[in-house]
């Protein structure tokens, strides 16, 4: 269980951080 919830957690936060990446680097 716990290790479970460590690999969602870690990957929700990689998607945080792409979506974050994504908003903040404007298209030219």
């Amino acid at each position: 269980f716990l290790a479970a919830k460590s690999e969602a957690d870690h990957y929700y936060r990689e998607l945080k951080r792409e979506q974050e990446e994504i908003i903040n680097v404007p298209e030219t």
